[in-house]
């Protein structure tokens, strides 16, 4: 989804959301990272923290657990063409179906 439809509040919706050139009163800044994805990556690893704490058997058990879960999520949502370049995938451009699958 891209800024078209939010008017001055485009702005907002790029540095939270995704990657772009922002024209802010003549300084062209760059977007390398937004905001949301990272701030979402900071509170999984806080959230894990207390795994680590753990014994080391039931440590492993959870972090093997949790690696399986998403592994089969992520697997799940590409086969599914819902997460991703969903339309290379159906399409197949001439690549092997593994390539597509994992053409996010």
């Amino acid at each position: 989804m891209h800024d078209n439809g939010f008017g001055r509040a485009g702005i907002l919706w790029e540095f939270l959301h995704q990657q772009a050139f922002v024209n802010i009163h003549g300084l062209v800044l760059a977007i390398i990272y937004p905001l949301l994805p990272w701030v979402g990556i900071l509170f999984v690893g806080y959230a894990f923290g207390p795994v680590l704490f753990q014994p080391a058997q039931k440590r492993m058990r959870i972090v093997v657990g949790s690696a399986i879960t998403a592994l089969t999520l992520f697997d799940g949502l590409r086969a599914l063409s819902t997460y991703g370049n969903g339309s290379a995938y159906v399409k197949g451009l001439g690549q092997p179906i593994a390539r597509c699958h994992f053409s996010i």
